[in-house]
């Protein structure tokens, strides 16, 4: 059952991926809509964005895939967001490990967890924190590494995104798990530049 919704999920995220090809190639050239870390996102910058509420993956973005915690430069970022969001920050990852929950919960309180929602690409996670927030989806910022599954989620659901281009990896403890997801994002960009 579970090959089977991972097989539905890859057949959603190419059919939506063509659907909305232009703009995901946008991403791809336009420097505006690219972060290479969170860490970019100064106060000053989210409030020129217009962010009213910020969304994170965890894998890749505040740690390597499969990290119980986020990497320790990464915590002084996420202190700093926390203190302006408090319960307007959001983690949205298809992997809600409990034990990140659980170190997330004891160090920022307010933070919520999305789960028991369809993984991305479907839109169901940011269209969740748009209703519990009452917030449109030009205020919502949402920062994801993977162009077809969150950027094409947050697409979807009419949420602006920032596209991180350098994601954080373990190369040194889990290689092949890293070479894995390195070559689904160059899946994702030879996607893109082919169609």
């Amino acid at each position: 059952m579970a090959q089977v919704k991972l097989f539905q999920r890859i057949g959603y995220s190419f059919k939506m991926g063509w659907r909305k090809r232009k703009a995901l190639k946008d991403y791809l050239h336009n420097p505006t809509k690219q972060i290479k870390s969170v860490t970019e996102l100064t106060p000053e910058r989210l409030q020129q964005e217009g962010a009213q509420v910020l969304v994170l993956d965890f894998d890749g973005v505040l740690g390597p895939d499969n990290a119980l915690i986020p990497n320790d430069n990464i915590k002084l970022w996420l202190d700093q967001v926390y203190s302006i969001f408090h319960d307007k920050l959001f983690i949205l990852s298809n992997k809600p490990l409990s034990t990140r929950e659980d170190y997330l919960k004891i160090h920022y309180p307010k933070l919520q967890f999305i789960k028991g929602v369809a993984k991305k690409p479907y839109p169901e996670g940011l269209q969740l924190i748009q209703t519990k927030t009452g917030t449109p989806g030009a205020n919502i910022i949402f920062c994801d590494d993977r162009l077809l599954t969150g950027v094409l989620a947050a697409e979807l659901a009419s949420v602006k995104v920032l596209w991180v281009t350098n994601p954080i990896r373990n190369f040194s403890d889990r290689f092949w798990h890293e070479v894995f997801f390195a070559g689904l994002r160059m899946m994702d960009r030879a996607f893109l530049l082919c169609c």
